[in-house]
Formats: C-alpha cells, sequence, structure tokens
C-alpha cells in the first residue's frame, strides 16, 4: 500500500467520517471494488476522484489568507493547513489518506489554482463561512444590476428564489411565521403616512383631495425609493406619526401633512424585522449543499435588514436602491408567497417610544386607497390661514366641503381590478411645521500623528 501512488489508490466509505460525504462516494461510478487502505470492498471511489469532490467544496467555503497583511500590520493567523483542514472536514480514520490527498490536491493547484498563489504546505485557509458568502454574493449582485443587467438578472433571480421561495416555512425562534397576516383589528392596521411641502399653495392644494394627495402617488409621478422603481407607486407608511415625519427627512422650513391610514382588509406582509430570529443550522458539512445553503439563507436573512435600512445620500439614490427594487419586485410579484409588502425598522428615530419604530410598505397591487372622503356630490375648498377684519391672520388649517347631489357612492370596492386596501381617517390629518432639527451624532477626533 505504501508504494502505490496516491492518483492510483481508491478509498471507501468506512475509511472517511463525513456523513453527506459517504453518500456522495456511494452515489458515484465506481472502477474498483476495494479499498487500498482497509482492503475492504464496500463503496470505493478512486482517490482522484475523492479529491475532486473535496477541492470543489472547499474553495467553495474556504479562503487563504494575506500572510503579507497579517505580517505588516499584525492581523492574527487563524487559519488552518490543507493536512488540518481534510481531518476535519473529511473526518479519515488514517494519517495516510490525509497525506495522500493533500499531494494530489496540491498538484491540482499547481496547474490551476483558485487561489492568489499556488498554496503550499506552510499556507493558511479560513472558512469563509455564510458571512463573507453573503458579503461576497450581495457585492457581485449589486455590481451586476448596475453594470451589467437590470432585467431578467439571473444572477439576481437565483439569489433571490435560493433565500425567499420557501419563507413563509423558515421556522424562527418562537416558531411563528416570518409572514404576518394584518386584520382591521389587528395594532398594525393603523398607518401613518407623511408628506412634504415646501410652498403653501401646493399644500392647500392637496388638501382638496387628501385620499389622492397624501396617499400613494399615481404610477406616472411616482419617484424611484427605497421599495420601488420610478413609475411604480407603492404605499410607504409607519406605524407611528413621528417614523413617518422623520422618514421624509425635512428640511427646516418646510410642512409635512400627516394623515393616518386604516387597513381595511387583510393583507400579507413579510416582517422584516423578526429576519435575527430565524432559528440558525451552523452544523453542516461543507459536502452537502442543501444543509450549506440554509446556513447561507441564515446569514442572508439576518444580514438582510441591515442592508435594507443602510442610509442612502439622495444623489446616490438611484443607484442604491437598486438592489433593495429588485428584491421588493421579486416578492411583489411571487405568486406562492402572495405578499402585499413588507416591514422593516425605520433607523431615522431614535428607539424611544412606546412602540419599536417601523416602516411598512405596500406594493403597488395593495395600495389603493377607497374613496370616502373626496366622493361624488361633495365640492372641496381649503385654507392654511384665517384672516380677521382687524389685520391678525391665525394659522388654522381647514378643510371644508359641501354637499351639492348624491354623494352616498363609496366609489366602489374596486379601482382597476384591484382590492381596496386602505381608508384614510379624515379627520387625522395633521399639518406639521419644522421649526429645528435634532440629530443623533456620534463624534470622531482626528488624530495628528507624524509618519516614520
Amino acid at each position: 500500500m505504501f508504494n502505490i501512488d496516491p492518483i492510483h489508490k481508491t478509498i471507501c466509505i468506512k475509511c472517511i467520517g463525513d456523513a453527506h460525504l459517504k453518500k456522495i462516494i456511494s452515489a458515484h461510478p465506481r472502477h474498483r471494488n476495494f479499498c487500498t487502505y482497509c482492503q475492504s470492498e464496500d463503496d470505493c471511489i478512486d482517490l482522484v476522484d475523492l479529491a475532486h469532490i473535496f477541492d470543489k467544496a472547499f474553495s467553495d467555503t474556504y479562503s487563504e489568507i494575506d500572510e503579507r497583511l497579517a505580517e505588516d500590520h499584525g492581523y492574527p493567523t487563524k487559519g488552518e493547513d490543507l493536512y488540518s483542514i481534510i481531518w476535519k472536514e473529511i473526518q479519515p480514520i488514517d494519517e495516510l489518506i490525509a497525506d495522500d490527498l493533500s499531494k494530489i490536491i496540491y498538484s491540482f493547484w499547481e496547474n490551476v489554482s483558485i487561489f492568489q498563489s499556488n498554496p503550499t504546505s506552510d499556507t493558511s485557509f479560513i472558512k469563509a463561512g455564510a458571512e463573507s458568502w453573503f458579503e461576497q454574493y450581495w457585492a457581485s449582485m449589486s455590481y451586476s444590476l448596475k453594470n451589467e443587467c437590470r432585467f431578467l438578472n439571473s444572477e439576481a433571480l437565483d439569489l433571490m428564489k435560493m433565500v425567499f421561495d420557501d419563507i413563509d416555512k423558515v421556522p424562527t425562534s418562537d416558531g411563528k411565521s416570518l409572514i404576518l397576516e394584518i386584520t382591521p383589528e389587528h395594532e398594525l392596521s393603523t398607518l401613518y403616512r407623511a408628506r412634504l411641502f415646501q410652498h403653501d399653495n401646493d399644500l392647500e392644494e392637496a388638501l382638496l383631495n387628501p385620499e389622492k394627495e397624501l396617499g400613494p402617488p399615481p404610477n406616472p409621478k411616482a419617484t424611484a425609493g427605497r421599495m420601488n422603481a420610478k413609475g411604480i407607486s407603492v404605499f410607504y407608511g409607519a406605524n407611528l406619526p413621528e417614523v413617518a415625519l422623520a422618514e421624509v427627512r425635512p428640511p427646516v422650513g418646510s410642512k409635512v401633512a400627516i394623515a393616518k391610514f386604516k387597513v381595511i382588509r387583510e393583507v400579507r406582509l413579510l416582517d422584516l424585522t423578526r429576519f435575527k430570529e430565524v432559528v440558525s443550522e451552523f452544523d453542516y458539512s461543507i459536502f452537502d449543499k442543501q444543509s450549506l445553503n440554509k446556513v447561507r439563507r441564515h446569514k442572508f436573512l439576518t444580514k438582510l435588514e441591515e442592508e435594507l435600512v443602510k442610509p442612502v445620500m439622495p444623489e446616490h439614490s438611484d443607484a442604491g436602491y437598486l438592489v433593495t427594487q429588485v428584491i421588493a419586485d421579486f416578492l411583489a410579484s411571487h405568486q406562492m408567497l402572495n405578499l402585499d409588502g413588507v416591514i422593516f425598522r425605520s433607523i431615522q428615530v431614535a428607539n424611544k417610544y412606546s412602540k419599536p419604530p417601523m416602516n411598512i410598505v405596500l406594493f403597488n397591487k395593495a395600495s389603493i386607497v377607497m374613496r370616502t372622503f373626496n366622493k361624488p356630490g361633495r365640492k372641496f375648498t381649503s385654507s392654511l390661514y384665517t384672516f380677521y377684519e382687524n389685520g391678525d391672520v391665525i394659522y388654522d388649517p381647514v378643510i371644508s366641503y359641501f354637499e351639492h347631489g348624491d354623494s352616498s357612492n363609496n366609489n366602489g370596492y374596486l379601482f382597476d381590478g384591484k382590492l381596496h386596501t386602505l381608508q384614510l381617517i379624515s379627520d387625522s390629518i395633521q399639518i406639521r411645521e419644522i421649526e429645528n432639527v435634532e440629530y443623533g451624532v456620534d463624534t470622531k477626533s482626528v488624530r495628528i500623528e507624524k509618519g516614520n
């Protein structure tokens, strides 16, 4: 046995410990029926074939440590050599197996290396893990969407399917679903929406038709946002009026109209705030694609909301929102999940209220406001100021309406074939004048140091 070249050896399932690798070997075509190491006639595989299987799984999971950075900057070397990794992942029963596999794999790398250089026995590797996979895949998907293909992007579609296709079945620590079904009696059935105004004339005009002007804009006027592309109207709401106010980022001197909307039918929302409660499955084999994808999806979900709420500067909004828009489009059109919207944290306000600050986005199909206030048969006027004979002017916003016909028609229950989802609470409208803005800041002093 000791004089046989490793490339001519065979190995059986009894000589390795990893259960998933045993299954792969049992299903692999066999050319010899005895094991070089234990002489067993059980399921065997050429050692070279096993090396190819390991090399593929290894390259998907491990990355080479940059020794130069470790030496120059004092980064700790936490990696392992190839021999040690073979012992950990394959779990061979004999040191000779690990040694033979190492020699074959190093010979692979001498011809075609996926690493920075041709690794040697002194090269250390680190398990990239699911978090690094997320960062790499997110960066790759972002680049592809921004620079290569924005529509029908196969890379983005594959990732979305892996993460979301059965998201309704993903378990959480408390056993509850990530899909939240909101009925008209639910505490989240009352939503607040804000709209920014910098001119009184625009505000007065909007108050003439608050269901239209304070609700989601018509599709042609919809600007791009975190969860919608330009021209696709969605309803951006919040669970608190202070959150709705902060999310429009009003400048000092502007006015913001805030209105309360009631959800009038059941809607299904994906609750991104609960992604961190997804049950983790970190005990996995690098040879088991299914369990590896579960771990990767878990990390993707726990990191995803952080990316979705990450602030984007206005001048970078077109590119900065591109990935989240693609995710929203995928979720909105997923027939099996049948989602009406998503819930995610707000980072625009401090968490100092009785409820955690949250944003609720209703997709286009679930953003129709029922017209119960601006009904046919009513005529409206609006004003922001009351003028008195003595010359005093009082800021006193008011909407006046006059019945001049039959206003009993509530304009039906369907709008362009879509169910009405929201109803404006007409007496809930507030106008907030922005007098000052407070910031939560983290201050760092700039150090001055002399170089060598």
